[in-house]
């Protein structure tokens, strides 16, 4: 699945993908699922970028967050690749083929009560990925936490663990 190495959103990927102490929109989803606790309103962002070759990639995440219970989210991640000649082990054509890649993900999050300034996260993942006729699916684990002193001066310390499966 490397295909999750490819960073998702714009203002995530100029930065770096330095995001998991900063992730303060729906993109936490992808880089550190303590953030969705901070959300106080509904996000949704998506993504398009078109590489070269035939290589596309689509990235989406939803976060609602609840007041009583915490932060929900959804997101997905797709690579493709556009169709391309396939050749034998002889170096014969042997027609053409596709690749499609796809991670669909849950998250939740809340602050932790008792312990001001402290969130928790986790997301599941299912992921597939197919190269003509064979496919295969796996699951992964993202975990967050964050602290953040007061909210208003801008400093936070953050660890995050992604994709942690099969």
């Amino acid at each position: 699945a490397n295909f999750l190495r490819v960073g998702g959103g714009a203002r995530p990927v100029a930065m770096g993908e330095a995001y998991a102490a900063l992730a303060d929109d729906a993109h936490a989803v992808y880089y550190n699922p303590a953030w969705l606790a901070v959300l106080e309103r509904q996000e949704v962002t998506l993504m398009h970028n078109k590489f070269f070759e035939g290589v596309s990639q689509q990235y989406g995440a939803y976060a609602y967050p609840h007041w009583q219970y915490g932060t929900f989210a959804a997101a997905f991640t797709m690579l493709t690749v556009e169709p391309f000649d396939a050749y034998t082990a002889n170096d014969q054509p042997d027609g053409r083929v596709d690749a499609q890649d796809l991670a669909v993900s849950g998250a939740w999050a809340r602050d932790v009560p008792g312990l001001k300034g402290l969130s928790i996260g986790v997301a599941g993942k299912i992921i597939n990925s197919r190269l003509h006729t064979y496919s295969a699916q796996a699951g992964a684990l993202d975990a967050g936490l964050l602290w953040r002193q007061d909210p208003h001066d801008g400093v936070s310390l953050a660890f995050a663990i992604r994709n942690l499966g099969t």
